[in-house]
């Protein structure tokens, strides 16, 4: 495959329009607002954790899918890629 990955094409365009909604949404952004929108972004994935510490999970709620959630939140504070956890 393209790049040495296994997406399909389709995959593979799908991330190509996001990413150039992204570059449309940011295009024309100066430094200084650019970096208010990442620590906006930060401080609500913190505030995320920060909530999933603090209240106990309805029983219905699998304990995997909160910490498939808590994973999340450390990958994206620690500006890693996040795809999906290692089984």
């Amino acid at each position: 495959m393209a790049f040495g990955s296994s997406k399909k094409v389709e995959e593979l365009e799908a991330e190509v329009a996001r990413l150039n909604q992204w570059v449309t949404h940011f295009q024309g952004m100066d430094a200084m607002a650019l970096a208010g929108e990442v620590e906006a972004r930060r401080s609500q994935v913190t505030a995320l954790g920060d909530a999933l510490d603090a209240v106990e999970p309805p029983q219905h709620i699998s304990a995997g899918l909160v910490e498939h959630l808590r994973w999340y939140v450390r990958r994206l504070l620690s500006g890693s890629e996040i795809s999906e956890p290692k089984r």
